[in-house]
């Protein structure tokens, strides 16, 4: 997902503010170097610090959070600012940076999209021999250089840099994340039983209960309390703790990937493994996009409830890593109430009619049943 906040947030200011807008100038949104008129500071393990001051945070949410709704509460404009140093941090610290294709080709899908409309909208309202040609390549950094000071950025040099930063936002969060996870369940049958897994198929089509046929169905011993509940494996075939599944039945699984995205819910048709004939659901997909937001919330709510002292101390939880630690050093200003309006009467509508294991077999067998 490229630029997922920037995106939005620049085309909306790009429609309110065009070229003539009247924000000033200002550098990309970087922190301040001491800690006059701070709000928030991060200390990291190398004892650096880093001072978020209430002019970064009025720029960055003039930058990215604009909207005709008037200015974001300052806690989630905070909070991405100090998620966004976290990030930064860690892609330094791990020697991430973004694919300079990628960089290329996003700086032209801005240039293209955004920066060039907002020029041709600028140029319908100037005389002639005052427009600028956006097919000239000549006129290169010009075009960046309006569009970026109409964002509020002081060049196009800083829209640019802001943007490669963006993308290895992006894709630090990606590579620290887990990749796509699927929570299925299954109803196991033995090898010859193709009959009882297809008759099973067809009563969940009809509209059984997967839960219950499970437990009344299913040959593994555990699925009689838990109703064939698995735990979430990725595409690779692994949980979480690095047990793996029987390859056959992660990649039948994640074939039903398309259909549970497009319709929340999926049945797989029967299919067999070494362990014998499955009906899988699909009860929940993770996808890596998800697990990039979590990743991020979870990094900034450690260095939140971490403690200086900590960062002396070895990590104790390299998913999640504690990178810094945030201090928050003035109250933010609480954001206005929005007046509510009455709600508009509904008409009245016709009353409506009324975990298991599947791991390789090499790795964890059960007295009764060998679990993929």
């Amino acid at each position: 997902m490229v630029l997922r906040r920037l995106w939005l947030g620049l085309a909306a200011v790009a429609l309110l503010s065009g070229c003539a807008s009247t924000r000033p100038p200002v550098n990309a949104s970087v922190p301040t170097t001491g800690p006059e008129d701070a709000v928030a500071q991060i200390t990291f393990r190398d004892n650096s610090v880093v001072y978020i001051s209430q002019a970064t945070l009025d720029q960055f949410s003039n930058q990215v959070y604009a909207s005709p709704q008037g200015p974001a509460p300052a806690e989630p404009v905070l909070n991405e600012l100090l998620t966004r140093q976290l990030l930064l941090r860690l892609a330094r610290n791990t020697d991430v940076v973004a694919d300079p294709q990628n960089i290329q080709g996003t700086f032209e899908n801005v240039r293209s999209q955004l920066c060039v409309q907002q020029i041709s909208q600028a140029n319908d309202q100037l005389p002639e021999d005052q427009r600028i040609d956006t097919d000239d390549p000549n006129n290169n950094e010009i075009i960046w250089d309006r569009c970026a000071q109409g964002l509020g950025f002081a060049s196009g040099s800083a829209f640019r840099s802001f943007i490669s930063e963006e993308l290895t936002i992006d894709q630090v969060a990606r590579e620290a994340a887990p990749k796509d996870q699927i929570h299925a369940a299954h109803i196991l049958f033995d090898p010859g039983n193709y009959a009882g897994a297809a008759e099973a198929y067809q009563q969940l089509q009809a509209g059984a209960d997967f839960t219950e046929l499970a437990k009344t169905l299913s040959i593994e011993p555990a699925a009689k309390q838990s109703g064939g509940d698995l735990p979430a494996f990725n595409e690779e075939g692994l949980t979480s703790d690095g047990q793996p599944f029987d390859t056959t039945f992660v990649s039948k699984t994640f074939e039903l990937k398309p259909q549970f995205l497009e319709t929340g819910a999926a049945i797989g048709q029967p299919f067999e493994t070494q362990f014998g004939w499955h009906v899988v659901k699909i009860l929940e997909l993770t996808t890596s996009q998800q697990a990039a937001q979590s990743f991020r919330d979870d990094l900034l709510e450690r260095a939140r409830d971490a403690d200086v002292s900590q960062l002396a101390q070895p990590e104790t939880n390299p998913e999640v890593p504690l990178l810094g630690v945030v201090e928050i050093l003035k109250p933010l200003p609480t954001p206005q109430a929005v007046p509510t309006l009455e709600p508009v009467p509904v008409p009245e509508e016709s009353p409506t009619p009324e975990p298991t294991t599947i791991l390789e077999e090499s790795t964890v067998t059960t007295e009764e049943t060998a679990t993929p």
